[in-house]
């Protein structure tokens, strides 16, 4: 949970994380389009970041503009630090690019 934890909190610093919340091992990352106003991203950027991170062997799913992470429990470190690495692979590939 903690390596978790540090890894999702990481992702604070990204401009369209809104927020980190989470209890146990359940994780919602919350992505906005402006952190102070906290407007919520456009729900068809946020399904495109889940259909990329599936694509990649990573199942979530999102509630909205939130992102929901519920790992099972056997997740070893190694495998949380590549679920994160996907999401944030997903995240850069459909935010950070400029077309």
């Amino acid at each position: 949970s903690s390596t978790l934890e540090k890894q999702l909190h990481a992702l604070k610093r990204h401009r369209n994380v809104g927020d980190v919340r989470g209890r146990g091992l359940m994780f919602g990352v919350e992505l906005v389009t402006d952190k102070d106003s906290k407007t919520p991203l456009e729900i068809e950027k946020v399904e495109r970041i889940v259909r990329k991170c599936k694509e990649n062997g990573l199942m979530i799913r999102n509630l909205e503009n939130v992102i929901t992470f519920v790992p099972v429990l056997s997740m070893s470190n190694k495998e949380v630090k590549t679920m994160v690495r996907i999401f944030k692979k997903a995240v850069h590939n459909i935010l950070d690019r400029k077309c």
